[in-house]
């Protein structure tokens, strides 16, 4: 069991600098990991890191998000954080 908080869309979408929007588009059409707890959608940070550093985030031209380049430049900063623990 992950000892992570459950946070909300609306965190999650600062954590990774989308809008809320794009975070509920991304749960049906690229399988954001997300869990249904009622009628919220809650999400653990670690496994969202995890999506994005697997890849599976859209790229800018799958999405019209003008915010995707901040997540982008987020998803390079860990990539080389990754790098300099190994």
């Amino acid at each position: 069991m992950s000892s992570d908080p459950w946070v909300s869309a609306t965190q999650v979408a600062e954590h990774i600098g989308v809008s809320q929007e794009i975070i509920y588009k991304w749960i049906k059409e690229r399988n954001l990991p997300a869990h249904r707890i009622g009628k919220f959608w809650k999400f653990r940070i670690a496994e969202i890191d995890g999506w994005i550093l697997r890849g599976d985030m859209p790229n800018q031209k799958q999405t019209k998000s003008v915010a995707l380049p901040n997540a982008i430049e987020a998803l390079s900063i860990a990539k080389r954080e990754i790098r300099k623990e190994r």
